[in-house]
């Protein structure tokens, strides 16, 4: 779905739906689907995550309450917990696929998984070890990032008449004040000690078992995914699509759904 399409054009989803949850892709909605059985919500698939906050803001501004959006978290901030009337939702786990990273209800989904659970917790734990110093890394690079860009001036050129309010609309931006002619530059040192710092906290999220959350989901469930599964029947390896359809399902049944994705149905639920 084109996230740039009118609010006009979209009409048509929204008609006769209580509630609409944006998602980013179609994992997201084969899972909350299947974790819910809910009939009260319908899903739609943006195809990225960068459109949907502009999607519900249009909603928003026509009055539409019912229409809500899910990001995941990756390596930025969260706003859950999700305060009452919220419709632009950000995940606490760092990505939908994170809720798959459950070795409970993997191991019962045994029709495609051909491991047990203790197997299937020591083997995520050994890749998150493996991951360790790429996440810090990744993590890292991404607070650079926002760092650097915080306060930026950005593009806008309303009321840049002349050189000087070309210069001043630099100059006095608080980018330019923190970072000078540097841009956001650091030392060598500096750049060791803030990769170290990453890696010394999701050293840290390892040994108290948060990896299953902290970690990149998508990346997790990559290394783990011809070991996990039994032989495809037939010559027909299941797909991301159906262990998600299964374990959700297997969630539901037993009690089990991770409590951010329960909290996520009744925020949903609270808007009809």
């Amino acid at each position: 779905m084109n996230a740039a399409r009118s609010l006009g054009d979209l009409d048509g989803l929204y008609k006769n739906r209580k509630l609409v949850l944006w998602v980013e892709d179609e994992l997201s909605a084969a899972y909350l689907a299947a974790a819910w059985d809910e009939p009260r919500i319908g899903f739609l698939v943006a195809g990225s995550g960068s459109g949907i906050a502009a999607l519900v803001e249009s909603a928003r501004r026509a009055g539409l309450r019912g229409v809500h959006g899910l990001r995941d978290r990756d390596f930025g901030t969260t706003n859950y917990p999700w305060k009452p009337g919220e419709q632009s939702l950000r995940l606490a786990m760092h990505e939908i696929e994170n809720a798959l990273l459950d070795p409970v209800g993997l191991a019962q989904c045994a029709e495609l998984v051909q491991r047990s659970e203790g197997d299937i917790r020591v083997k995520l734990g050994r890749e998150a070890q493996g991951m360790l110093w790429g996440t810090a890394l990744a993590a890292t690079l991404h607070e650079l990032n926002e760092r650097s860009q915080s306060g930026y001036p950005g593009s806008s050129i309303a009321g840049v008449a002349d050189r000087g309010a070309a210069l001043a609309l630099v100059t006095n931006s608080t980018w330019w004040q923190r970072h000078g002619g540097q841009a956001g530059c650091l030392t060598q040192q500096e750049l060791e000690g803030e990769l170290d710092s990453a890696q010394q906290r999701f050293a840290a999220d390892i040994q108290k078992g948060e990896h299953l959350t902290s970690f990149a989901g998508k990346q997790l469930l990559d290394r783990i995914w011809s070991w996990l599964l039994k032989a495809p029947r037939a010559g027909l390896q299941p797909t991301r699509i159906d262990l998600a359809k299964a374990l959700g399902e297997a969630q539901r049944l037993n009690d089990r759904l991770p409590a951010e994705i329960e909290d996520l149905r009744q925020h949903l639920l609270q808007a009809i």
